[in-house]
C-alpha cells in the first residue's frame, strides 16, 4: 500500500511548505502586474492625466463629474422605481388582506343568520310541539310541581330525540 507524502511530514514542514507557496504566488502575481504595466499601454483618461495640459485635465475632469453625475441620476432613478414598486405591492398586499377580511367577516355573518335562523324554527317547532298538562298551568302543590317537571323533561328530551331524527 503506498502512503501519500503528505501524511508522512510533520507539523512544521507543513506550515514552512505552506507559507512557500503563498511567497511563490504573490511573487508570481507581482510579475505578472508589471510586465502587463510595462506591455499594455495606459489607458486614455489615465494618459491625459498625465499630460501637463491643464484644459485636458480640467476636460477631463469635466467628463469625469458629469459620468459621476449621470450614474448618480440613474441610480436615484432605479430608487424611486423601487420605492413605488414596493409602495404598489404594499398597496396590494392590503387589499388582498382586507378582501380576505371582508369575506370572512361575510361568512361569519352568514353562520350567524343561519344559526338564528335554525334557532327560531326549533323554538317554533318546540313552541308548537309541547303543551303542558292542564293540571300543571297554575300548579303550587309541591308534588304537583315535581310532575309537572319532569313532564316538562321527558317532553324535552322526546322533542330533541325527533328534532335530530328530522321527524319535526
Amino acid at each position: 500500500m503506498l502512503s501519500r507524502p503528505e501524511a508522512s511530514l510533520r507539523p512544521e514542514q507543513t506550515l514552512r511548505n505552506s507559507v512557500i507557496a503563498v511567497v511563490c504566488a504573490a511573487l508570481i502575481v507581482g510579475l505578472a502586474v508589471g510586465i502587463t504595466n510595462a506591455v499594455l499601454p495606459p489607458h486614455p483618461r489615465a494618459a491625459a492625466t498625465s499630460l501637463a495640459d491643464p484644459a485636458a485635465a480640467q476636460a477631463l475632469a469635466a467628463e469625469q463629474a458629469a459620468a459621476t453625475a449621470r450614474e448618480q441620476q440613474a441610480l436615484e432613478v432605479a430608487r424611486q422605481k423601487r420605492q413605488s414598486e414596493e409602495q404598489r405591492m404594499e398597496a396590494e398586499a392590503r387589499q388582498r388582506s382586507d378582501a380576505k377580511l371582508q369575506e370572512a367577516l361575510a361568512a361569519r355573518e352568514q353562520a350567524a343568520q343561519t344559526a338564528r335562523e335554525e334557532k327560531d324554527r326549533k323554538d317554533a317547532a318546540w313552541t308548537k310541539f309541547y303543551k303542558p298538562l292542564k293540571k300543571c298551568v297554575n300548579a303550587n302543590d309541591p308534588n304537583l310541581v315535581f310532575e309537572c317537571s319532569n313532564h316538562y323533561l321527558h317532553e324535552q328530551q322526546r322533542f330533541e330525540q325527533l328534532w335530530a331524527d328530522g321527524k319535526l
